[in-house]
Parts: C-alpha cells; sequence; structure tokens
C-alpha cells in the first residue's frame, strides 16, 4: 500500500488515521502525543529516534520514551547505548517517527510501514527547522532503518 500524501501537521494526519477505513483499527486515539525531548538545542549531537511510543503496558507519555517520568524502563537502554559511545541525554533530540499510539507495538502492527511513510515529511520538516543536516541520527529499530531508506525489510543483504 503506497499512500504518498503530504499532511500540513500533525493533527491533520491523526484525523486522517482515526477516519480512515483501515488504519482506524490499529489506531489508539490519545489527544496528548509526546513531545520530542531535549536539554538545550544548542548542545544535542546527535538525533535518537523512535518508532512510535505505543508499548505493551498501554503507558501514555508525557515525552517521547516517558523521559522525564519515574519509570525509566522505556529509555533505560537507550541511554546506556549512548553513554557507551560517549553521549548523555543532555546531548540528545529524542523523538519518534509516528507520533501517534496504536494499539498494537510496532512488530504487531500490520500498518506501521505505511503510516510511518505518512509521518516522514513532517518528522522531516522538524528536523530540517531545527538542525543541521549533518546531524548524526540514531535509530532504535530496523523498522526505523527500512521505512526511511525505503529497502524492503525482505531485501536480502549481501556482502560486497
Amino acid at each position: 500500500m503506497n499512500m504518498k500524501k503530504d499532511f500540513k501537521n500533525k493533527d491533520d494526519l491523526r484525523d486522517h488515521l482515526k477516519n480512515h477505513e483501515e488504519f482506524s483499527s490499529i489506531y489508539l486515539n490519545v489527544n496528548h502525543l509526546p513531545k520530542p525531548y531535549y536539554s538545550e538545542i544548542k548542545n544535542v549531537k546527535a538525533i535518537v529516534l523512535g518508532a512510535d511510543p505505543s508499548n505493551p503496558q498501554g503507558d501514555i507519555f508525557e515525552y517521547v520514551f516517558g523521559i522525564k517520568s519515574r519509570d525509566r524502563r522505556y529509555f533505560s537502554q537507550i541511554e546506556s547505548n549512548l553513554n557507551r559511545i560517549g553521549l548523555t541525554k543532555c546531548e540528545v533530540y529524542v523523538q519518534n517517527l509516528c507520533r501517534n499510539y496504536f494499539k498494537n507495538v510496532t512488530s504487531n502492527n500490520p500498518y506501521w510501514y505505511d503510516i510511518a511513510q505518512l509521518w516522514i515529511p513532517l518528522l522531516k520538516n522538524e528536523l530540517d527547522g531545527l538542525f543541521n543536516e549533518r546531524l548524526p541520527v540514531l535509530m532504535t529499530t530496523n523498522f526505523l532503518y527500512y521505512v526511511l531508506t525505503g529497502i524492503s525489510e525482505d531485501a536480502k543483504v549481501r556482502p560486497s
């Protein structure tokens, strides 16, 4: 299903998902979308990109990955990996590609790839307005790699 369509803002896209014949079955109608996390824009050295805020517990976050909450389970592994490469959470901008919640987690969402394609232009506009294009993007899942590169998950990677 290829549904290239540009939306003016996240609310237009959310309305589309909520009212779409197929997507409405997986869309979780939550009024509050998680805010991106950053300490100071001028100190950002990398972007951490998540797939979407959906989670098995059905938790609703104020900030992506629940970063500012007491429950650290959603960001602790990411933070540990950041520390291993010499970064702290004060040096990253954290955002999800798909801002909306789904009834299923990414790996169990048959429409995730199609919906993610709809969010790409909004994410690109957001990041282009904030950062230099040379800023590295750290992806938290291979789902992001496939949708952002346009490479099929079924494609075989062959060593050169």
